[in-house]
């Protein structure tokens, strides 16, 4: 039998438990890791920071379509702040920047680099992230919804120059623009040891 046929039934179950439970874990290993080197302060200057501007430009985008261009979520990320932006999405800003930024620490040393380049992997992270979660049901079947799931957030079939699996650049750019100030206001920031 086809993929499709075996999992089909199970889909839902087999794309939606794993999802939710890697969006709830995604920050917690970063707050476990980074809390013995930055401390409480630190650490929970860093995690607001990352949740305040990955939601500020989450919630921008879904109301104006800037930066990233238009796009919504869908229900299956459960709970939305403001009706837009679901719960889960803030605390992944922080959890990959800081991730990112790290990475970015071993491979430079210079301030500016580091912030660059940790903006980049984060840009790298969602070229691998969109293809998955903005086609989640039709990856088994042309677009089609299977096993009741559709996408996890979609971009309008109007909207201009998809050139990446059903994402505008625009996607890409709103994406360099939020994780650059993130990335600069953790480098930034006086006590930093990034």
């Amino acid at each position: 039998p086809s993929t499709l046929a075996f999992f089909g039934p199970y889909l839902q179950a087999l794309v939606v438990a794993p999802t939710w439970t890697y969006m709830a874990l995604m920050p917690v290993l970063p707050l476990l890791m980074y809390a013995p080197v930055l401390g409480g302060r630190r650490l929970a200057f860093f995690f607001a920071w990352g949740c305040l501007i990955g939601l500020s430009g989450e919630l921008l985008g879904t109301t104006t379509g800037v930066p990233f261009g238009e796009y919504a979520y869908t229900q299956w990320l459960g709970a939305k702040i403001g009706g837009h932006v679901p719960y889960f999405i803030p605390p992944s800003w922080f959890a990959m920047s800081i991730l990112s930024l790290d990475l970015a620490r071993r491979t430079t040393s210079r301030r500016t680099s580091r912030i660059v380049l940790a903006t980049v992997f984060m840009v790298l992270w969602d070229v691998s992230l969109d293809p998955a979660m903005n086609g989640a049901g039709a990856m088994f079947g042309d677009g089609a919804v299977v096993g009741g799931i559709d996408r996890f957030w979609s971009y309008p079939p109007a909207d201009a120059f998809k050139f990446y699996y059903g994402m505008p650049l625009s996607n890409w750019l709103g994406w360099f623009a939020v994780a650059l100030v993130i990335e600069a206001g953790f480098v930034t920031r006086p006590s930093c040891i990034f």
